[in-house]
């Protein structure tokens, strides 16, 4: 059981003196000013005589507060509280034995807390809180906030922005500069299907996490459930800070006034800490493809065949990135000769109207996620490409009821994704799948 540290306790200081108990300087040795608690004393002349004149310097919040600690300033900074705001949560995240700030608010959600709010971090050259940089988080109860310490580059982390549902995930780096912030990845696509009754059938979620690309078919298990799991290789979880948690402890999931929490004793200032290190930039190559310099650590590229000429040699300068996971070719013609030489490729869109040696991507044997737009004149290439388990289409319902024909013979297709909020796409559409291949599951965007 965590220990509460109340830290409320501010030392006081506040002087004064009487101008009875001012001190006056007669002679011309002790002519320098002196303070005595703000009263200020100076000699002056006024033609060949010497007068004493006075004043007193008014107490400020710097002197009412000067005596006390770095730790008992920074609750006091952080006691003004946004309407929003439920209660504040302090504890230590970066190992340097001062506390860092939740300020969240506090909902049920079924039968879990739902937590949203903000991170701040205490600056103590500048005596302020400051925000994590991106803004809010948002968390559930079964989505705790993990420390990482990641091998490769020597730097402890955590994620930013976890969601339920995918989204755009950050790394923030402790270092002993400041908090430092890099994209990581996150969701590239999600979708549901669905039981006659509404109730969810199945789900599959994939994306990037850093350079490692997943999929998820679970239920059970959240993004982040798998990012620990495949990555544990990677990266170790050195903490977990699970706010949900903490606030039921405390017995204030149902508070209907503004809380505090302090979770483990705090030093008077920041320690030195091993989770700190100084930066190191990742070092970066560059390829150049239609004179765009192209990273090769870059784990999705965009092609526009209207600016740049897809060709085979194409293939061969992208087959130098060793992290290229996702791959999206646009235009009105592209032929896919060399795509093969891609074989670390996991996700392909090909947005145009002709495709011609489509069945080279068949050799692509990690091939996971297929975009295609539905304005393409033929797709029966696809029969080739067995590994995918993710086909994608956007607005179908002008086509015949046998459009998605040629996707049946995919052996290893599981889930059709449709990239709308809605079904578009014709019921003679969906009873032609369910009919020639009801494993295939047709899957939205959007859940219920």
């Amino acid at each position: 059981m965590p220990k509460i540290a109340l830290l409320l306790a501010m030392c006081l200081l506040i002087c004064s003196c009487s101008p009875q108990q001012e001190k006056s300087f007669e002679t011309e040795t002790e002519t320098e000013s002196t303070t005595i608690s703000e009263t200020v004393v100076e000699t002056s002349s006024e033609s060949s005589a010497e007068t004493t004149e006075t004043y007193t310097t008014p107490i400020t919040a710097e002197t009412e507060y000067r005596s006390e600690t770095e730790l008992q300033r920074a609750v006091r900074e952080a006691k003004t509280l946004s309407e929003w705001c439920d209660g504040q949560i302090y504890i230590d995240i970066d190992g340097d034995n001062f506390p860092e700030r939740f300020d969240v608010s506090v909902s049920e959600m079924d039968s879990d807390i739902h937590i949203y709010g903000d991170l701040l971090f205490y600056n103590t050259d500048e005596c302020v809180w400051r925000e994590l940089p991106g803004g809010r988080f948002d968390c559930i109860i079964s989505y705790p906030l993990y420390i990482y310490y990641d091998r490769e580059y020597d730097e402890y982390f955590f994620i930013g922005d976890v969601g339920v549902y995918g989204g755009s995930y950050d790394k923030f780096i402790f270092t002993d500069s400041g908090i430092k912030e890099e994209n990581f990845g996150g969701s590239w696509g999600f979708g549901y299907s669905h039981n006659e009754d509404g109730s969810i059938k199945s789900g599959v979620s994939f994306g990037r996490w850093g350079k490692h690309f997943y999929i998820n078919e679970s239920l059970d298990e959240n993004d982040i459930d798998v990012f620990n799991k495949t990555l544990s290789g990677n990266y170790e979880i050195v903490m977990t800070v699970d706010l949900g948690q903490i606030i039921r402890e405390y017995g204030y999931e149902n508070s209907e006034e503004q809380f505090e929490i302090f979770v483990g004793d705090f030093a008077d200032s920041p320690q030195p800490s091993e989770y700190k290190k100084p930066y190191k930039e990742k070092e970066k190559e560059y390829i150049t493809i239609g004179g765009e310099e192209i990273s090769l650590l870059s784990t999705y590229v965009y092609i526009n065949g209207a600016v740049t000429d897809i060709t085979e040699e194409t293939f061969e300068e992208l087959s130098q990135m060793p992290y290229l996971y996702g791959l999206h070719l646009s235009g009105g013609s592209i032929d896919l000769n060399g795509i093969e030489k891609l074989t670390g490729l996991r996700s392909l869109d090909l947005f145009a109207d002709t495709v011609t040696n489509g069945e080279k991507a068949g050799e692509l044997k990690e091939l996971t996620v297929l975009s295609l737009s539905p304005d393409i004149s033929d797709f029966s290439f696809v029969e080739h490409l067995d590994s995918v388990k993710v086909i994608e289409f956007g607005d179908t319902l002008d086509k015949p009821a046998d459009f998605y024909a040629p996707m049946y013979k995919m052996k290893g297709l599981r889930y059709m994704l449709l990239s709308v909020w809605e079904l578009l796409m014709t019921d003679e559409q969906t009873e032609h799948i369910r009919e020639n291949a009801p494993w295939i599951d047709i899957c939205t965007y959007k859940v219920g």
